[in-house]
């Protein structure tokens, strides 16, 4: 069985398998990482703001994180964007969900989930509390990453999230392969 096995190894290539299957960015030339903290009440069904905190990024956590960058106006799957200047999440001085490109782009991620954010993104778009507290923590900061905690777990911990990991880690063996009118074939 063994032999098979190092056989079957030797006969994959191994980019058929990276050892970054989700396509995390590794490398980040940020300092800080802000959490927008959110619970979910079983009893009311309901999301509800807990708080908003800081830490230091480390690259030890990128799974933690699932911190993805695009080029051009490709998003990421996961809930943790790039704010390059604290103005990209203002519109006319203020925090916006709804009218500034970032705020935009993390409301858009969440839409991707299918309405289980649904109130995590109407708080975010009314909770007026929110936006003056993260106005608040941004005053200083230079580029950081801004992510939400759900149930105080990172999004890659995340009992939330972990389907969409789990979708993503299963289409990466395929990535080579399509089907066309009921045949797999090679894109090669």
């Amino acid at each position: 069985m063994i032999q098979k096995l190092t056989k079957l190894g030797k006969i994959v290539p191994e980019d058929m398998f990276p050892a970054n299957p989700l396509g995390l960015k590794k490398e980040y030339d940020v300092k800080y990482i802000l959490f927008l903290e959110f619970t979910f009440k079983k009893e009311s069904e309901k999301w509800i703001f807990d708080k908003i905190t800081t830490e230091e990024y480390s690259s030890s956590k990128i799974d933690k994180y699932l911190f993805k960058s695009f080029k051009g106006r490709a998003t990421s799957e996961f809930p943790t964007i790039d704010v390059y200047t604290r103005d990209d999440l203002l519109e006319n001085g203020e925090v916006s969900f709804t009218e500034s490109k970032k705020g935009k782009e993390l409301v858009y991620i969440l839409n991707k989930y299918k309405g289980e954010f649904d109130g995590v993104i109407e708080l975010l778009k009314n909770d007026q509390a929110i936006a003056e507290e993260l106005k608040e923590k941004i005053n200083d900061l230079p580029r950081f990453a801004l992510s939400v905690k759900l149930d105080g777990k990172y999004p890659g911990d995340s009992k939330w999230i972990a389907p969409k990991i789990e979708l993503l880690k299963s289409r990466q063996g395929n990535k080579n392969h399509y089907t066309y009118k009921g045949k797999i074939r090679s894109s090669q």
